[in-house]
């Protein structure tokens, strides 16, 4: 999963390069990432034939959030994409893990076509690679990802979701999903009746030419 990479890359950028201490709990508040076209014949001289990730900074860490861009390059395809994120002393990410949500949702239940459980699988190496004590962003990415397809896209060709809280792995949460037939989506993840992750994009319906 591609969203993956970026999210290791980010995580590598701000420990090597930003110079964050290695207890440092790295919180993910939003990540978007979109598929993009790149021409065969278009040189990028340098690139591993294994594909290579570009980080930039656009913030510094300093009581706010950091913002980082990604360019990730593999063969002829390529993807771009954007993270903010905090890095917090494990005494201070203790004290915001036990804030929750309490924004209502904002928009009907009944303006979305779908409504399920958010299905999570906790054996899956793509997003149990560490202890958590709550869902992982990413394993909320997967399920959004293997619903969309469920329900009839092709595949998800951009995402950008933003972690208004954290979703407790010992309490069911669930996905209120709009997809529509030109693959736009639009969607929320909620618990206790509050909204915990918000989430937008695209995916390829059915019929459409795969791109490069």
């Amino acid at each position: 999963m591609t969203i993956e990479v970026q999210r290791q890359a980010g995580i590598f950028y701000v420990h090597s390069h930003l110079g964050a201490p290695a207890d440092h709990v790295f919180v993910l508040s939003s990540i978007s990432l979109e598929r993009l076209t790149l021409s065969f014949d278009q040189p990028h001289e340098g690139l591993a034939d294994g594909g290579s990730v570009v980080v930039r900074l656009h913030r510094a860490p300093v009581g706010t959030n950091t913002r980082l861009s990604f360019y990730l390059f593999a063969n002829a395809g390529m993807a771009t994409g954007s993270a903010s994120v905090r890095l917090l002393p494990r005494r201070a990410y203790e004290r915001v893990r036990r804030l929750t949500a309490s924004d209502p949702i904002s928009v009907a239940a009944t303006e979305y076509v779908h409504v399920f459980p958010l299905a999570i699988e906790p054996h899956d190496p793509l997003v149990s690679d560490h202890e958590s004590d709550h869902v992982p962003a990413m394993a909320v990415i997967v399920s959004i990802e293997q619903a969309l397809i469920a329900f009839g896209a092709l595949r998800v060709d951009a995402l950008s979701a933003t972690f208004a809280s954290y979703i407790n792995k010992d309490e069911q949460a669930l996905c209120r999903l709009n997809l529509q037939p030109d693959g736009a989506f639009v969607g929320v993840v909620e618990q206790r009746g509050t909204v915990r992750v918000t989430f937008e994009g695209r995916a390829a319906a059915p019929g459409e030419m795969m791109r490069a």
